[in-house]
């Protein structure tokens, strides 16, 4: 039956799930002659849908799932379809074929097929349907309370009973169900409905849906059954969601445990004892006379298998030992479950650390699948009933869940707001998260009211020195090394203190530090998530005194001044990816480190932090950083300080300013550093600012002064013999070549340069010339070639993680495939350089994919997507002020627009390129374009002075550039081109 996705519903649904009761038995006993009987089925069930308005939405085997806009019409289905199915007649019985049927009602998340246009849909209201269903025997249909509220008058001459609460499998919420029967079934009686509800647990309901965390309860669930597996304690700090997975997993067990799954909440307990009058409790064990340790080991000895579900262990994990490691010593058929946020020190315990939700600036799934989105919406619903997600409200729903360190107990209390507040002000409030994040419920333990108290609760379990070295910790960003732990944290006046690297393994063991095993550098580093650190940082006051903070902050700044020092000789030296490697992990710390040393007043220090750091940030981004971390230093230097060390930060930052495409301010920028720089007698510092001033001035279209500039830089550097820099110069000198269609000269001129940076070892520089290269050669036709040398370049920026340079490489890389017709690879080089570009804020780079995008949408035909690729990346180049680049645009704007009919705004546009070319001097390939494309328009209208004019200078650009006709990417274009020139 073919649906198309416009007439399935969406919104709120109705479900039902349909299955054959025995049917894998009877195909046994039957074989082919069960046919007959599955296709009679069939043919009931698919009367049926179509008599009550129902969507057909997936069969499996002999199991249907079927959607209803009302729940009216999903119950009326399952009568109609049960009384029709009373005819179907097992053969070797004679019995009817029973079947079981589930109907509820909610919003699943609705997806179509991108193939077959089919509505399909997903989520948790979807899985609570199905076990419905699966809790139904064989001709029973069973609704839930959601659906019968809905039910209008479907129910009218039905038999309704109430079920009562049911406990599903894999589901936390009870369910209330009610059994729903044709009135002439008056005698009917069924066994006991298949559900978990009469399994020994104690295991409380939960009045919200589980979101998100699908890996980890199956990981659980799996190896809780693993050979040797006894018990697991999960790990993390207070609200990362270890007492509620702890719960699912239980549910999801439970049925595989004759001794059942108890939890137990530890909260209140102080000793030992007080852990086994819990623990007792919970189990229905009485103590008597022997204490309560004692009679839970005795009881747990003689039960069937049994799980344990202990919650909040860690303010009494001293008592570990003696109650939870002795009951795993004498119950071999007793498994536990513990929540802690320390680990207990048990012989046996498997640590599973529960790390947060996912962030959701990284997935690329939609806004409406990713996990902390999910939770997000999920509770804001629950707040504002009315609350919906949507393209305005998603980017900072986003970026609230992202800010919070995907903590699911933050992401609830900031999605509570939801009922006075919109998410863009949740978000603009996250400065102040511990007043913000608070919660008005009552029936929630203190620890979980509010943010602040649950890590408050990890916290005043802490010894005094493990406070102090935790405050201490709380300078770092971004995490940090053993070796940066042992030269900034100090405790040496605590007599009982351990060093500065084991206290940082209990902070770690005690939740309050993270550790990841795979940093870049390939040593483990320590994290801290966002709000801990924010708690740390009040607790300050209290545990360091002046002295030991301003101690504190000194060897903070001491510590990353020799650590970039170390490091930016090492990449001086030729160890370009292993420095970066090292450096950019600890890019927040040495940014930190150099605001702190601005603050106080060590205005050279904080300069040589900056001038370190700047070259990673520019190959690996991202752009934003740089600009405020060299504005601040600027404005700090004395007016009449060091002018060189000047000039370094304005070379940095107008570079930064170029990166970022704010080309303004690299003008005046770069005007700045050159002005001074001739003051300083430097040759190098003046071949700097000539290549900064030089790199603007050709961006900006003013290549006879950009080719200037570049020469004179050539020549300052070969002065101070900077090999490197004269390298850079001359591919400078290439790029003005490029531009100004002398390829020959620009190919000489990109090799000299690639040949230098070999020797000189530097390894980014040789892939930037590579791409100039592979420009040149892509624009004088030799497609192969030029693809050739920019895959060299993509390797060697792959080689040291150049990511700056590896987008560059993959968007060239993709115009040279669409040239050569191999348009899914080009598509596939774009998204990846996209995505890079947009990470690290480069606009310029940004605008080249989606001219190279767009370019392949109108060659599938994809006219207004192109167009809109054509707009966005024209608008970029223009707040950047690059001409040329505007012109291109432009250019392949009126191409797409020609090509849909619209030949006047097309002209229009094509004599605005060409009008904006001839202002700055700028011909080569986009002159050529325009002014050919420009040609064929005008002679289509009329204008065949005009016509032959434009042809004329078109055919003599493409001569003395020595292109081909498919230059204009027309054949029409350039047969217009040759009559017009030879007539």
């Amino acid at each position: 039956m073919g649906v198309g996705r416009e007439s399935m519903p969406t919104g709120t649904v109705a479900l039902v799930f349909t299955d054959i009761q025995g049917s894998t038995e009877a195909w046994e006993r039957l074989g082919d002659g069960y046919r007959a009987v599955l296709e009679a089925h069939n043919d009931v069930m698919r009367r049926a849908i179509v008599s009550c308005n129902g969507h057909e939405v997936k069969t499996e085997g002999d199991a249907f799932m079927v959607a209803f806009a009302t729940a009216r019409d999903a119950i009326r289905f399952t009568l109609e379809s049960q009384a029709g199915l009373e005819s179907v007649v097992v053969p070797d019985t004679g019995d009817a074929v029973l079947v079981r049927m589930g109907v509820h009602v909610g919003e699943p998340i609705c997806q179509a097929d991108p193939l077959t246009g089919r509505m399909d849909y997903f989520g948790p209201m979807v899985n609570r349907s199905a076990r419905v269903s699966g809790a139904a025997n064989g001709g029973q249909t069973l609704i839930t309370g959601a659906a019968r509220e809905s039910a209008g008058d479907a129910l009218d001459g039905a038999r309704v009973k109430d079920m009562g609460d049911h406990r599903l499998k894999g589901l936390e919420r009870l369910e209330h169900l009610y059994e729903v029967v044709p009135a002439s079934w008056s005698e009917r009686v069924f066994p006991p409905l298949r559900t978990l509800t009469s399994l020994p647990t104690n295991l409380p309901a939960q009045s919200t849906n589980f979101i998100g965390r699908r890996r980890e309860w199956r990981e659980l669930a799996e190896t809780i059954f693993e050979e040797g597996v006894r018990l697991i304690t999960l790990t993390g700090p207070g609200g990362i969601g270890k007492t509620r997975l702890s719960i699912r997993v239980g549910d999801e067990v439970l049925d595989r445990f004759a001794g059942g799954v108890w939890f137990v909440e530890l909260e209140e307990a102080t000793t030992p004892e007080a852990v086994g009058a819990k623990v007792a409790a919970a189990l229905g064990i009485p103590v008597g006379t022997k204490g309560a340790v004692e009679a839970v080991a005795s009881a747990l000895e003689v039960r069937d298998e049994t799980l344990i579900v202990l919650d909040n262990f860690e303010q009494v994990v001293e008592a570990g030992p003696e109650t939870l490691g002795l009951w795993m010593k004498r119950a071999g058929k007793t498994k536990a479950i513990v929540s802690s946020r320390v680990l207990l020190g048990i012989e046996g315990e498997r640590e599973y650390p529960l790390e947060p939700l996912p962030d959701p600036r990284t997935e690329t799934t939609p806004y409406a699948e990713r996990d902390a989105v999910r939770l997000f919406v999920d509770r804001a619903r629950g707040a504002n009933p009315r609350f919906e997600l949507t393209d305005d409200n998603a980017p900072d729903i986003v970026e609230v869940c992202a800010q919070l360190d995907g903590i699911p107990l933050a992401i609830e209390l900031a999605a509570a707001r939801s009922k006075v507040m919109k998410p863009k002000q949740i978000r603009e409030r996250l400065e102040k998260r511990f007043q913000l994040l608070r919660s008005s419920r009552r029936d929630l333990p203190g620890r979980q009211q509010t943010l602040e108290g649950a890590i408050a609760w990890s916290y005043d379990l802490l010894e005094t020195w493990e406070r102090a070295a935790f405050c201490q910790a709380c300078v770092f960003r971004g995490g940090f090394t053993l070796e940066s732990a042992e030269s900034v944290i100090d405790l040496f006046e605590f007599d009982d203190a351990p060093m500065a690297m084991d206290a940082a393994q209990t902070l770690r063991e005690k939740s309050l530090l993270t550790w990841s095993e795979a940093a870049a550098d390939g040593e483990g580093r320590f994290g801290m998530y966002i709000s801990v650190r924010d708690y740390g940082r009040l607790k300050v006051p209290d545990m360091l005194d002046e002295d030991a903070r301003n101690g504190l902050m000194e060897r903070y700044i001491d510590h990353y001044l020799a650590f970039v020092e170390e490091w930016e000789a090492e990449r001086r030296s030729g160890a370009l990816r292993e420095a970066m490697d090292r450096i950019e992990p600890d890019i927040d710390n040495i940014l930190h480190a150099h605001e702190l040393a601005l603050e106080r007043g060590r205005v050279e220090d904080g300069a040589a932090l900056a001038l370190a750091v700047m070259p990673t940030m520019a190959l690996r981004g991202p752009s934003s950083r740089r600009d405020p971390m060299i504005r601040k230093t600027l404005e700090a230097l004395e007016p009449d300080g060091d002018a060189g060390l000047r000039v370094d930060l304005l070379c940095g930052l107008g570079q930064a300013q170029v990166d970022a495409g704010d080309w303004e301010a690299a003008d005046k920028t770069s005007r700045e550093a050159l002005e001074l720089a001739r003051r300083t007698d430097d040759p190098v510092r003046l071949g700097n600012a000539l290549i900064r001033r030089a790199d603007i001035e050709r961006l900006r279209g003013e290549f006879e002064q950009a080719g200037s500039d570049f020469a004179e830089a050539r020549e300052a550097f070969e002065a101070g013999g900077e090999r490197s820099g004269s390298a850079r110069a001359a591919s400078g000198l290439g790029s003005i070549a490029w531009q100004g269609g002398r390829y020959e000269e620009a190919i000489g001129l990109f090799t000299e340069a690639r040949d230098a940076f070999d020797e000189t070892g530097n390894r980014a520089g040789t892939a930037r010339c590579l791409g100039g290269l592979s420009i040149v050669l892509g624009e004088r036709g030799d497609h192969q070639a030029a693809l050739d040398a920019i895959e060299d370049a993509e390797e060697i920026c792959r080689e040291i993680n150049d990511r700056v340079g590896l987008a560059r490489s993959l968007g060239n890389k993709g115009i040279e495939l669409r040239e050569l017709g191999r348009l899914e690879e080009a598509v596939y080089c774009f998204a990846e350089a996209e995505v890079l570009n947009r990470q690290m804020g480069r606009k310029a780079s940004l605008s080249r994919n989606l001219g190279s995008r767009a370019m392949v949408m109108e060659r599938n035909g994809e006219f207004e997507d192109a167009l809109r690729c054509y707009e966005q990346g024209e608008d970029v180049q223009r707040a950047m002020g690059d001409v040329p680049g505007v012109a291109l645009f432009r250019t392949r704007r009126a191409r797409a627009l020609a090509r849909m009919g619209r030949t006047e705004e097309a002209t229009a546009a094509l004599q605005d390129a060409v009008e904006s070319l001839e202002q700055v001097g700028a011909g080569g390939r986009v002159a050529c374009e325009a002014l050919g494309w420009l040609a064929h328009l005008l002679e289509g209208s009329g204008d065949a002075d005009g016509a032959r004019e434009k042809a004329q200078r078109s055919a003599g650009i493409r001569s003395s550039l020595g292109l081909g006709d498919e230059i204009y990417g027309s054949s029409d274009v350039s047969e217009t081109i040759e009559r017009l020139v030879s007539g």
